[in-house]
């Protein structure tokens, strides 16, 4: 879907600890994560405003997986 590759030495986000990361950098972490997911399926993605979660989020994306994307807060019992 995203070429990240194209913009492979540009600034795609900061982590938590403001290092940068750049699309060659994401591109790797979504193909590692990417490799472990099933295509075709729905995933619950407890998320924050981090690396991590926007790695996965993109990785499902590209892995033709459903994301439904919810808060690392919510409630034990809603979820």
């Amino acid at each position: 879907m995203w070429d990240l590759l194209k913009y492979k030495n540009n600034t795609a986000l900061y982590d938590e600890g403001g290092n940068k990361v750049t699309y060659l950098e994401l591109n790797d972490i979504v193909n590692n994560f990417g490799s472990s997911i099933e295509k075709r399926k729905m995933c619950f993605v407890l998320c924050n405003n981090s690396l991590a979660s926007i790695a996965g989020y993109v990785s499902l994306i590209e892995n033709e997986v459903v994301p439904l994307l919810l808060s690392e807060n919510i409630d034990e019992e809603l979820l």
